[in-house]
Formats: structure tokens, sequence, C-alpha cells
């Protein structure tokens, strides 16, 4: 009594009498589709409605009702319900592009009864008679024995495609009618078929696999093939496989084993080609089997066959190994005469060297260790900046600097990591001057932000220094920068001014200097001390600790520290090689 229409997102039950009245059911939405298409629709013995697209939904129409089977609620393991089928048992299937499922009433879910490599996309399932169940993939049709699957639990089926008479390819979704004298439609791609099952033979045949052609040599389909004998020299060989029989797939696998060489089965593939190569000389028996995808029931057709590899001795695929065996040993033995007393004139050599190399792997981690500590101790004054905007409600403001922020801390991580592609150079780890000056600029932005109109600044690069191309060891200046916008400018009253410069010795040696015009050392430790808030920077003590090591691996690096006579204080860093080491040696 009742007409059902489906639609986008919705299904409408329009009652089948005057005046037609109808009430709208309206598909739970679903976050991977914007749009449901109810492209199918089946009511079962129970009463419920199952409506099919996207996704699966069942309807109690009197307690209107729904519930959803997708695979976020482990429910049903597909997407994409092409077709829907309740048989003569009064149990559900689906046709789905992950296969054909079956719903299991007591568990309230779908389990996959069938889904691999050559059955693709279930396009179409139907009720083929009362013991049988038509289904059908982009290129073929099966008839499964329902009898034999509910006993048994395995499938076994009767194929049909162009290679047996079944000439359509891709069936349509849901495209499957049973008229009123019993013939079957099937709509696809290619053609319209009418199947009569009553004409229908559903004997399962065997499937027979042939070798048809080794490398060149083709084969007869008569009798038993003879040993194969590959032509003189060869040693590699492709076989050519065919399968034939009336239940053979659209889509075949293969498996191989070649006794003696490949013991185990190969894994199975839809490719009819098997190449073996590099075979030694001598007689050998591969067997080739091929199946007609996962159906439990039917047994892989096997072949077999004998192929004789003729080679020359110097062809042999092992002769340069045996040789190279041979010589090695010879080498060894000869090698045996001198060893004794080479490793006694090398151990006292070798022992030294593994402790200098043992010590320098204790430097060279302890300038990562050294270089490691600062980070946390950067990052602290940087965040305050941060904090003071956020604290201020200049969200817009703090938005950026988070930005900026992000930018900074992932150039001082990059500056922070050493190379595990140089062997451990210490000189590979360099950056170009122009990135160290990035960085300070940007620490030093941050510092005017939290001490508006404290301090100016000024950066200035000798005309001729190329600060791309000049390298030198990262966040060695950042610290002095620090402490002269610390403990020398905001402690002065009027507004101070941070000048750092930058020049160089004959293009060797680098000179920084950072100059502030601020209260001076000796002032800065009375304030400090009579200070409250007891802020100690360890950046300086960090930085020399590193430049001792440095200089220990062949560096010259060199830090003056002095008073200006009109107050405020001045930083001269040198940065240079010494001269009997290079980044090679050292």
């Amino acid at each position: 009594n009742l007409i059902l229409k489906g639609g986008k997102n919705q299904v409408v039950f329009i009652e089948n009498k005057s005046p037609f009245r109808f009430t709208r059911f309206d598909l739970p939405p679903d976050a991977n589709a914007t749009d449901q298409l109810v492209q199918v629709i089946r009511k079962d013995s129970q009463g419920f409605y199952w409506f099919g697209g996207h996704q699966l939904t069942r309807y109690d129409y009197d307690r209107k009702k729904a519930t959803g089977y997708t695979r976020q609620n482990g429910k049903f393991p597909a997407q994409n319900v092409l077709g829907l089928c309740i048989d003569n048992r009064q149990n559900l299937w689906v046709a789905s592009e992950n296969g054909l499922l079956l719903y299991d009433r007591p568990h309230d879910r779908f389990q996959t009864i069938l889904s691999d490599s050559v059955v693709s996309t279930v396009m179409v399932v139907g009720q083929f008679d009362k013991d049988h169940l038509l289904f059908g993939d982009t290129k073929n049709l099966y008839v499964m024995d329902l009898a034999y699957f509910y006993q048994t639990r395995q499938v076994r089926c009767k194929v049909f495609n162009t290679f047996n008479g079944f000439m359509g390819l891709e069936p349509k979704q849901d495209g499957y009618y049973r008229d009123s004298r019993g013939y079957l439609w099937i709509t696809s791609g290619s053609v319209l078929s009418r199947l009569d099952p009553k004409r229908i033979d559903l004997t399962i045949t065997p499937l027979l696999t042939y070798v048809t052609k080794v490398n060149e040599q083709r084969l007869s389909f008569v009798g038993k093939t003879a040993t194969v004998d590959l032509l003189d020299g060869e040693n590699s060989a492709t076989f050519t496989m065919a399968t034939v029989g009336d239940d053979r797939p659209f889509f075949t696998e293969y498996s191989y084993r070649v006794a003696g060489f490949v013991d185990a089965w190969s894994p199975w593939q839809t490719q009819n080609l098997i190449t073996l190569t590099n075979l030694p000389g001598g007689e050998y028996s591969i067997q080739i089997r091929s199946r007609s995808g996962s159906f439990g029931t039917r047994q892989p057709a096997e072949t077999t066959l004998l192929f004789r590899v003729s080679l020359p001795f110097w062809k042999a695929p092992n002769l340069y190994q045996k040789a190279l065996l041979a010589f090695l040993a010879l080498g060894v033995l000869i090698g045996l005469m001198g060893v004794d007393w080479y490793l006694k004139q090398g151990r006292i050599r070798k022992q030294q060297q593994a402790i200098q190399d043992r010590e320098r792997q204790v430097q060279f981690l302890q300038v990562q260790t050294i270089q490691a500590q600062m980070n946390p101790h950067f990052i602290f004054n940087v965040l305050g900046t941060i904090q003071h905007l956020i604290v201020a409600n200049d969200t817009e403001q703090a938005a950026a600097n988070l930005l900026k922020l992000s930018h900074l801390m992932r150039n001082y991580l990059e500056a922070s990591m050493l190379s595990n592609e140089e062997h451990g150079s210490l000189f590979a780890h360099e950056v170009p001057l122009a990135r160290e000056i990035e960085l300070l600029t940007m620490y030093i932005e941050f510092e005017q932000l939290q001490y508006e109109g404290r301090f100016t600044h000024e950066i200035v690069v000798e005309g001729k220094l190329s600060t791309e191309s000049y390298q030198v060891p990262p966040l060695i200046l950042q610290p002095y920068v620090e402490n002269a916008i610390k403990h020398g400018l905001l402690y002065a009253k009027q507004t101070g001014h941070l000048n750092i410069q930058f020049a160089t010795i004959d293009e060797e040696v680098l000179i920084c200097t950072i100059e502030d015009n601020g209260v001076g050392r000796q002032r800065a430790r009375e304030i400090q001390r009579l200070s409250l808030k007891k802020y100690r920077s360890r950046g300086t003590e960090l930085v020399e600790r590193r430049v001792e090591l440095l200089n220990k691996m062949g560096y010259a690096i060199s830090i003056e520290t002095a008073d200006r006579p009109t107050g405020g204080t001045v930083v001269t860093i040198h940065i240079g090689y010494q001269l009997d080491s290079t980044p090679e040696q050292t």
C-alpha cells in the first residue's frame, strides 16, 4: 500500500490510494558525503526498509526509527551500496565497492563474503533461483551455490563472461530484474542480457593451465610437452601461461615454484608471465598453478614443465663468485703471514688513535650540550614579549608576533642541531652571517616591543663584507646583545641606543662590535645586587665555555669587554681560524 521514492538525502513514502498523502524521511547526515543519493530500496520480512546509497540505513516505518550502518560504527565494512537482495531464506545481501556482503542478524552487522584481487567492485546482486544467488562485478557474472554456502560457509561459483557467452561489461548498479516468466534481465555498459535459468548449465568445471610459450618457443596444447631446451648460452627464461575452461574468470591469478631454485610457491599474480634469470646450467622442473579468486572450494589448476639450461663453464652464473672466493682464500693465506707482525706494531698506534677519537667525541658532545642549554634560555626571554602583548589585550599584534616567534624558533632549532651527514664535522655546521644577523634583529625587535621606547638599535655591515658567503658558528653574539639590553640600556633613565657593527680583517677574521650607552658594568652590578629580582643571565657564561672548546678544535675566537668613557659598554668579538688548522684537519 506504499510507493517509495528515493532521492537526494531523503526517501518519500506515498500512500497508493487517493488522495495520495505522503510522508518524508530525511537521511541522517554523513560526514563523508555532502549529498546522499538513495539508489536502491528493499523491504525485509520483518517490515524494515533498507535504503542503500553512499551508506546503508535501516528504517522502521511504524516507529519512525532509523539505524545507520557505516564503517565508523563498525557495522558496515564497505561504502557505496550498489545493490540489495533478500534471498528465500530472508537474508540480506549487499553489492558494494568493497565486495559482496551478508547481513549478520544476530550481531546486527555486515560481514564480507567475497572480496579479492579477482572479484572487483560488486555492482549487482539478485536471486537466481531458489538455490542460487547471482552477483556481478565489472567483468563477470557469478552464480553462487547458496545451499552449499549455508552448509559450509564456503563460496562455490559458476562464472560467466566473454570467455563463455556473457558479453556484458560493467553491469549497472542494481541492474537486475526477474520478469513474470522467470527470465533474468541484466543491464550493462555494452548490452542488455536476458538469461533463462532453466537453460543455463551451472555445473562447475575445472580449469586447465597451460604453458603456451617459453621465450620464443611456442608449445602445443595437445599431448605432454617433452623437456624444453633453451638456446645454447641462454640462462633466462620467460614462460607465458594460459588458463582455459568454462569457469575461467576475466582475471586469473598465477603462482609458481621451481625445484632447487625457487622452492616455495611465489605470491599470486594476475600477470600471465613468469621470468627466471641468472639460471645455472642443468635441468629444472617448474610447477605453475592458476586460480579464479578466493573461491574456497576450487582447487588451483596445476601444470608442470621440464626445461634445460646449457651453458659453457665460463658463462656459469657463479663462475666469478667461485674465482673470487679462490682468490680471496689465497690472499688470506698470504696475508696471515704478515698480519701478526702488523698487529703487534700497530696495536699501540691504534690505541692512541682510539683515545684521541674518544676525546674529540667528548669535546664535540660538550659543544652540542652547551648549545642545547642555550635554547630554553633564549626562548624564555622571547616568550616574555608575547606574554606582554596578551596581557595588553593586543590580540592582532600578539598573533602576528606568535607567527614571527614560530619562524624564530624554527631558525633557532636549525642553527642548534648538529649535522650527522658530516661525521661530526663542526665546521660543517657554520651558518651564513646573514642568518645570524636575522636572528639578532628578530630578538632585538622582540625586546623593543616589550620595552617600548626604552632604546633604539642600529646594525651596520661593512660595505665589502658579504653576509651571504661569510660563515660563522651560530649563536655566539646573541648573549652579549642580551647583556647590553638587560644590564645596560634598561637600567638607564634616558632612552638608550644599541649599535652593532660587522667588519673584516683581510677577509679572514670577522670583527663584531656590540656597543651600548647604558649604565656600564660596575653600575649594573650594583643595581643587580640591590634588586629584589635576581636576574642572572647565563648566556655569556655558556658562550665562554663554548668558545674555549671551539678554540681547541681549530677556531681562533677572542672576546674583549671594555667600558666606554662616556658610559656604557663595548664588546669586541674576533672570529677566525688557527693558522695551523683547517676544517678538514680538525
